[in-house]
């Protein structure tokens, strides 16, 4: 674990350590760009202008979503939910973008 080491969950990218889209504090990254072009037309997606810059939008924690690793030592995570490596359900990243920018 350390700076440059990620979580790649349903497509998404966070920092290993903390579970963050953001993490200049600590890991000093930012996925929110690559993350948003995972998912396309994000601005349509909320409501937005074309002037709406996505890559400012509230971030992500892995953490908080309750992700767990698949088997220890494992690079998989899986959501508590339904035990699921990569849930579609739990990790539809447009629905959880679009419900914390309302």
């Amino acid at each position: 674990m350390g700076i440059g080491d990620d979580i790649t969950l349903n497509s998404f990218k966070f920092c290993l350590d903390h579970g963050n889209e953001v993490c200049w504090t600590h890991c000093f990254c930012d996925h929110r760009e690559d993350n948003n072009a995972t998912i396309g037309d994000l601005a349509q997606s909320l409501g937005k202008g074309e002037k709406y810059d996505v890559n400012e939008r509230k971030q992500i924690c892995a953490f908080a979503l309750g992700i767990k690793q698949a088997k220890k030592g494992s690079t998989a995570w899986k959501c508590k939910s339904h035990s699921k490596v990569d849930c579609k359900n739990c990790f539809d990243w447009r629905k959880i973008i679009v419900n914390q920018e309302k």
